[in-house]
């Protein structure tokens, strides 16, 4: 694939420097307007498609993007109609920016955690936090880590168990279901949970030294990376 080369320049970049320009990217996508949100939704899906394409992550349903933004967008004219009842075009463009900058910003986490493994971001975060808690930043690159791991498994876990509900029990009136699906969740994660804890000692993650970004600065990687940040900044003054 012609793409391919690309892919691979992402995949093995500096993690340091891709969390440093999604932070950017998510400040400036608060900071324009609809046409550079615009821009900013482009790329995110040409890169949510590049990088989505293989592995765990393929293949990737956007659809479940779709109900948290259209709850915040409801809600965000809901309330700007209550409170001073502006005009319906008025409320459609402050909805629309809204669902915009949401959807750029659930995209570009997904991206991230594509783009750079869980150890990797823990490892950068673990850099970035070690000005501030010295010996015990390892510890916040660790929790990261553990919390990327645990957003996909949750997400998978709730819909497992209620696939499997639905099919054992499907005489069960709406509230047992309800309760024995939330019952068998909370027995799932605690067993999986347990599991990762064990995973993690036997891969002796549970210390500071598994944690240290060991990788040089190149100077043209992070040099490529300040230009992107000039450009992310541009499409924001649109």
């Amino acid at each position: 694939m012609r793409l391919e080369p690309l892919k691979n320049k992402i995949l093995s970049a500096d993690p340091r420097l891709k969390a440093l320009l999604a932070l950017w990217l998510g400040i400036m996508t608060w900071q324009t307007g609809l046409p550079g949100v615009i821009c900013y939704l482009a790329a995110v899906l040409f890169l949510a498609q590049l990088l989505s394409g293989s592995g765990e992550n393929a293949p990737f349903r956007y659809r479940i993007l779709i109900i948290p933004v259209l709850f915040w967008m409801l809600l965000k004219g809901g309330l700007e109609f209550a409170s001073h009842q502006p005009l319906w075009p008025q409320i459609a463009m402050e909805t629309s920016l809204l669902g915009t900058r949401l959807l750029v910003l659930l995209l570009l986490g997904f991206v991230l955690t594509w783009a750079t493994s869980r150890t990797q971001l823990g490892a950068a975060v673990s850099w970035f936090l070690r000005p501030v808690l010295g010996s015990r930043s390892w510890q916040g690159g660790l929790a990261l880590s553990l919390m990327i791991h645990f957003i996909p498994l949750t997400l998978r876990t709730l819909n497992q168990v209620r696939q499997s509900v639905r099919l054992r029990c499907p005489d069960l009136f709406f509230g047992a279901r309800i309760f024995l699906w939330v019952r068998t969740v909370l027995r799932v994660l605690s067993l999986k949970t347990w599991d990762q804890t064990l995973a993690i000692a036997a891969r002796n993650l549970d210390g500071p030294e598994a944690w240290r970004d060991a990788s040089e600065f190149r100077k043209k990687e992070w040099a490529a990376g300040l230009v992107l940040a000039g450009i992310v900044f541009g499409l924001a003054l649109l």
